[in-house]
């Protein structure tokens, strides 16, 4: 009921107010237009007047609200349009006359001062001779009326009023076209492609079809200027001037419309009905039990709508996973906006790049894994202006601000050209606070790939990104294929990166160990030199994590305590060991003797002691000097050259 009193209220002070202004201006205009001209002018620059004080007026010292005060003014104005235009026409509607001429008076008198003054079609007369005194009856025809908008377009008005005048008619025109295509147009929530895409297509329509009438008229008003001014042996200068003014417009329209919007209109087709076809299928998926969320592909229009319906579905998210070569501004600032509000942590396991970068800003907590990277350059739209452009880059530019990053890194990266991406290191990125934290691997459940991967597509993966699968799949494909097989299960149970490792390292360390003895001396010898580094960088942090590795193999703790360099140099040797073909017989005891016993002498006898427990036998006060031993006989290994290293290496292998 209060609603319903509010609307009817401000609908008779909408209905009131335009009556009002449309009889001030009436009053105005009257003295240079004559209805129906008057009629349309006096409602436009009401409806125009309305919306510009009513947009302020509701501003509230926010900015102006135009949309809403011409949707609020639009309708009582109408009302009132049509009711002037009903009046004007009833007014001026006349039933044809029958005049009565008394030839008798005309001839005798010719006085013709009481017979009315009529125009008379001489075919209607008939064809006859008129007798003395003889009463001639003529029914004459109402001459033929016309509008504001067919004179125009016949050119009958003046050059002067022709450009001038109705070129600020047209203009008000154009804001009334606008302001009422915004109303019915402007979407709620900002992006939306179909509202933009008719706005565009019908506001071009309409503007073509009002440049057409407006030429077209001043055309032919300019043609009619210059016959009188030659028959009248006058200068027919600014008829010509008003023309050529006339062509240059037009030619400015259509390079605007070719340029701008016309590549502007298509783009937003594509977005709006065609699925936006540039940008790859997005894919989301709730992880480790509904607490994160994975976000894979474009960033597309209505992504946002599908995040926020997602997360009401599942409260308990508290960090969302972006793995995205990026897509839509507009779309990245809806999402900007319901992680900002929601408080949720950002998190990027492989790649983010252009408007990804800006979702990934709003975390509170924004993670980079150790092996992913962020991609950012400047943005881009079909039919875009310079400024336009440029307004559009400091928006961006302020939503990063607002999120904290750097402001000199912030116009580093939106410098960049949309044909190339810049990718800052870690460094760089924690150091303009682009993101908080490095997660090697162990926070977070796997992402950066399919919901439902494919075995092929694990395999492309796994064999791009490292050189051991890739030689594992030439020398045991059947294991190659267990891994694959491996990780897709790991995949779709959300594990971490973490635990897909160890679960592929395991394969991995078997595979190696497998074919040990057939790599060559060079290999073996440098193997030596590589285990004394790992277990001496081991070391270094916890003697339990040496102990652990040299005893009982790697776990997830070891990997990922070891430094990438030596990581990368285990890779190297172990893809080598892998491709090794034919085979070397593991030495026998006696023919290494010699060796052993230089080896044994770097030792301490507690240390070789300690080497020959079982592991579980050696107590937990013992690991610091078991490492220690094994990092001496390793070095002592690697002192021999390569052939006897080598040797010794098969010996120690062969023997596990």
């Amino acid at each position: 009921m209060d609603f319903t009193a509010y609307a009817f209220g401000e609908f008779a002070g909408g209905l009131l107010g335009v009556v009002l202004l449309t009889a001030l201006w009436s009053l105005v205009i009257r003295r240079f237009l004559q209805p129906p001209a008057l009629v349309y002018v006096a409602n436009l620059l009401s409806l125009l007047t309305a919306t510009i004080v009513g947009g302020y007026g509701l501003a509230n010292g926010a900015s102006p609200n135009f949309a809403y005060s011409f949707g609020m003014y639009a309708v009582p104005q109408i009302i009132v349009f049509t009711a002037l235009l009903w009046r004007q026409r009833a007014s001026g509607k006349a039933r044809p006359l029958d005049y009565a001429i008394d030839t008798q008076l005309l001839r005798t008198t010719g006085d013709t001062s009481s017979v009315p003054t009529v125009e008379i079609d001489v075919n209607e007369i008939p064809d006859r001779q008129t007798n003395h005194g003889e009463t001639l009856h003529v029914q004459t025809k109402r001459p033929r009326r016309s509008n504001f908008f067919a004179q125009y377009w016949r050119g009958e008005f003046s050059l002067g009023a022709s450009y001038w005048g109705v070129n600020f008619l047209v203009y008000l025109a154009i804001l009334a076209l606008v302001g009422t295509l915004t109303a019915l147009f402007s979407p709620e929530d900002g992006f939306e492609p179909v509202s933009i895409f008719w706005f565009t297509s019908l506001l071009s329509a309409g503007i073509a079809a009002v440049v057409v009438w407006q030429v077209v008229g001043l055309w032919r008003a300019a043609q009619r200027h210059a016959d009188r001014q030659r028959k009248a042996g006058k200068s027919v200068f600014w008829a010509g001037a008003a023309q050529l003014m006339a062509v240059l417009s037009v030619l400015q329209i259509v390079g605007t419309f070719s340029q701008n919007t016309a590549p502007q209109i298509s783009e937003m087709y594509r977005i709006a009905f065609k699925d936006d076809p540039d940008l790859p299928p997005n894919e989301l998926k709730l992880l480790s039990g509904g607490t994160e969320l994975s976000l894979f592909g474009g960033i597309k229009y209505g992504l946002s709508r599908d995040v926020e319906r997602l997360l009401k579905a599942a409260p308990d998210v508290s960090v969302i996973h972006l793995n995205s070569s990026g897509g839509r501004i507009a779309e990245a600032n809806k999402l900007f906006k319901l992680i900002k509000e929601r408080a949720i942590d950002t998190y990027v396991s492989n790649e983010c790049s252009s408007a990804c970068t800006l979702v990934f800003a709003a975390g509170s907590h924004r993670w980079l894994s150790d092996a992913a990277k962020l991609g950012y350059h400047g943005l881009s739209f079909p039919g875009l202006t310079e400024q336009e452009r440029r307004a559009a880059t400091e928006e961006w530019a302020a939503m990063y601000r607002a999120a904290g990053l750097d402001g000199t890194f912030i116009t580093k990266a939106l410098a960049v050209s949309q044909e190339t991406m810049w990718y800052p290191t870690s460094d760089e990125l924690m150091q303009a606070k682009a993101i908080t934290d490095i997660d090697r691997g162990e926070k977070f459940g796997s992402s950066g790939h399919e919901i439902v991967p494919s075995l092929a597509s694990i395999e492309h993966d796994l064999r791009a990104s490292s050189e051991v699968i890739d030689a594992l799949q030439d020398a045991a494909p059947d294991v190659a294929h267990k891994i694959y097989r491996s990780v897709r299960v790991g995949i779709m149970a959300g594990q971490s990166k973490d635990q897909l490792r160890q679960s592929v390292s395991g394969f991995v360390a078997s595979a190696v160990f497998a074919n040990f003895l057939r790599a060559d001396d060079e290999t073996l010898a440098e193997y030596a030199t590589l285990l004394s580094k790992q277990y001496l960088s081991l070391l270094t942090r916890d003697p339990a994590l040496c102990f652990q590795y040299a005893a009982l193999g790697a776990n997830a703790d070891v990997i990922k305590a070891l430094p990438s360099d030596i990581i990368e140099m285990e890779e190297q040797l172990n893809a080598r060991i892998l491709r090794a073909g034919g085979g070397r017989p593991a030495p026998k005891l006696e023919e290494n003797q010699a060796a052993w016993a230089i080896i044994s002498e770097t030792m301490t006898q507690e240390q070789a002691a300690l080497l020959a427990m079982e592991p579980g036998q050696v107590p937990a006060a013992g690991y610091d000097q078991y490492c220690k031993g094994t990092i001496a006989m390793f070095k002592g290994i690697s002192s021999f050259g390569t052939s006897q290293a080598a040797m010794i290496m098969r010996q120690v292998f062969s023997t596990k």
